[in-house]
């Protein structure tokens, strides 16, 4: 995200730079100070009975989730296919949701320059916006446009 071009990099950059650097210190963190301060509050003591039913409960759930990795490691075929179903759907999604960067907005506000080459005088340019004032007059009859 950070290195897209456009309009599309310049929208999203400082947000790429800010998850980076969360990531970054989270990492650090995690690394050094969390270890740390384990060791230094977690001392041995006796099981109450609320961690040894936590316990058990995790116990049933490790051997569980052995059971069915033997099961899927025996006939990795039938691994693939939940894979490919999650790889067609998200194809099929991406293909027909619509997309957009910035939704359509209407203010209801046209702005308009003019320019004329240079040296053009007062009278001159004064001609050029009572032209273009006609050719806007029938919309301002009409109501699309409202101030002219």
């Amino acid at each position: 995200v950070m290195f897209l071009a456009g309009q599309t990099g310049l929208l999203f950059r400082e947000l790429a730079i800010a998850m980076i650097a969360a990531i970054a210190f989270s990492g650090f963190i995690s690394l050094s100070l969390a270890p740390m301060l384990c060791s230094k509050l977690l001392r041995h003591s006796e099981r109450s009975r609320l961690s040894r039913w936590v316990d058990d409960r995790f116990q049933r759930l490790e051997a569980g989730y052995a059971r069915l990795l033997d099961r899927v490691l025996k006939r990795p075929v039938l691994a693939l296919v939940p894979v490919l179903l999650f790889l067609a759907g998200a194809g099929v999604l991406f293909t027909t949701l619509p997309t957009e960067l910035a939704p359509a907005e209407d203010t209801g506000v046209v702005d308009g320059q003019v320019t004329a080459p240079e040296g053009t005088g007062f009278d001159r340019m004064n001609a050029y916006m009572h032209r273009i004032e006609t050719d806007l007059q029938p919309l301002r009859d009409e109501g699309t446009l409202q101030v002219l």
